[in-house]
């Protein structure tokens, strides 16, 4: 019985003794004030389709809000272009006569 109780006491001895402090690394981002939090969001690269390169986000935030037909004029020069230059494989494929010369 005594062997048990000194286990015991060995056991419990540090419960009523002060507990250590813990030092724990706080990450910035989670007690950052949301200005500091869109600034750093804003910052970050982002890749753009259009331009095939990598802009900051904030650049790109911009440019979309200044330029928003930009996009859309890029993309009808696109097609503009490929249905030019498929519409004579286009007009054989359906039979129609070749152009005559102006005279």
């Amino acid at each position: 019985m005594p062997r048990r109780a000194i286990v015991l006491c060995a056991a419990t001895a540090t419960a009523f003794t002060r507990p250590r402090s813990v030092v724990t690394r706080s990450r910035p981002t989670l007690h950052a004030s949301f200005d500091e939090r869109k600034e750093a969001y804003l910052a970050e690269p982002e890749f753009d389709a259009l331009s095939l390169r990598q802009w900051r986000r904030e650049t790109l935030v911009r440019y979309s809000n200044a330029n928003q037909s930009e996009p859309i004029r890029i993309l009808l020069f696109l097609l503009t272009t490929l249905a030019l230059l498929g519409s004579a494989q286009l007009a054989d494929a359906l039979g129609a006569p070749p152009p005559e010369p102006y005279a």
